[in-house]
């Protein structure tokens, strides 16, 4: 009996001691279970704040990059209403009417707010190459654009009336459009153009003007278009009233346009190489000291004036190439003058035809 007792008190134990370590495992797994959910909370937080920042930040970056493109927008139309506003500036206006341009742009674009063109506004403006008169001036005032040597293209629409003295002088003009609208010029408006040809339509005031003062005319629309081609040019009055004795003329040049080398004292001698295809209207006009000059073969024109008052040039050197020389070229030069060129050459003809000393052993 005793036995029994031992074997029955021993197996107790044994069963506590299963029931125990049972708890104990069950409490380790809720721990481990817990400490799972409590990361898999911590990892989820982590990455929600994480969506959070990183959508916080592709926001700020969005707001940074529309906020730049924003301020270089509006820096871009400050710098307009800048170039808007200069260029405004440089024309004096007065009630409607444009009293003064101070710009030295090539190209000149009248505004649609001026009604009249103020006498001698633009006297003498050597800058402008082409010009843009708006149906809104009714009037053009005498001298508006006298004496604007570099000036060879002028679109008028319709609307303008009246046209005073205004283009008297504008050697190197070649085109004007005239509308139906223009019914008073003056009488010298146009003196000194000697290579334009006015654009009106037919039975025009502006047809009959250019018939009555022998101005070439026709009945097409001038459209200026530069040419991309064209090289280099000595522009107008570029050099005018400059001391130099000599120049060097560059190889890239075509065109020595109106009186780039008026008034140079000083120069002696020149060379204008056959790159130089047009010597245009006074370029070389009372350069009273010079005395040689050579054209190389290339050269094909010289223009009205372009050595007139020369009065110490003695030799002049023209190729085969020439093949126009105006009237008035080489006028007013000295009683001494002697053309050197080819026999059968234009400029032989033209030194006969003129009564001036040449030379044909070229």
């Amino acid at each position: 009996m005793k036995t029994g007792k031992k074997w029955l008190a021993a197996a107790a134990a044994l069963l506590l001691a299963a029931s125990m370590t049972a708890c104990e495992l069950n409490n380790d797994d809720e721990s481990k279970s817990d400490s799972t959910a409590n990361s898999k909370e911590q990892t989820e937080t982590i990455s929600e704040s994480s969506s959070e920042s990183e959508e916080d930040s592709e926001s700020e970056d969005t707001t940074e990059s529309s906020e730049s493109d924003a301020d270089a927008a509006d820096a871009s139309a400050k710098r307009t209403s800048k170039k808007k506003s200069k260029k405004q500036k440089d024309f004096v206006i007065s009630k409607n009417v444009l009293v003064e341009y101070n710009g030295t742009d090539t190209h000149v674009v009248i505004p649609d707010t001026v009604t009249a063109i103020g006498d001698s506004a633009f006297w003498s403006n050597s800058a402008i190459e082409t010009l843009e008169i708006p149906g809104s001036v009714k009037q053009i005032g005498n001298n508006a654009f006298s004496n604007c040597a570099g000036l060879t293209f002028v679109n008028m629409e319709e609307g303008v009336e009246t046209i005073g003295s205004a283009f008297t002088g504008c050697s190197s003009l070649e085109d004007i459009n005239l509308p139906e609208s223009v019914t008073a010029i003056d009488e010298i408006a146009f003196l000194h153009c000697n290579d334009l040809t006015i654009h009106t339509p037919a039975g025009s005031y502006a047809e009959d003007y250019a018939y009555n003062h022998k101005l070439s005319s026709d009945q097409d629309l001038a459209v200026y278009e530069e040419d991309a081609s064209a090289g280099t040019k000595i522009k107008a009055d570029q050099y005018a009233y400059k001391n130099f004795e000599t120049f060097e003329i560059d190889a890239d040049v075509t065109e020595i346009c109106a009186e780039a080398f008026q008034y140079c004292k000083f120069l002696k001698e020149i060379t204008i190489p056959g790159n130089v295809q047009t010597i245009g209207p006074d370029a070389f006009e009372y350069c009273e000291t010079l005395k040689t000059v050579v054209i190389e073969e290339g050269c094909t024109e010289l223009k009205d004036g372009a050595f007139q008052y020369c009065k110490s040039l003695k030799d002049i050197t023209i190729p085969a190439s020439v093949e126009e020389i105006a009237d008035s070229a080489l006028e007013y030069c000295s009683d001494s003058l002697t053309i050197h060129t080819p026999k059968g050459s234009y400029a032989e003809q033209y030194a006969q035809a003129n009564d001036i000393a040449y030379d044909n052993n070229l």
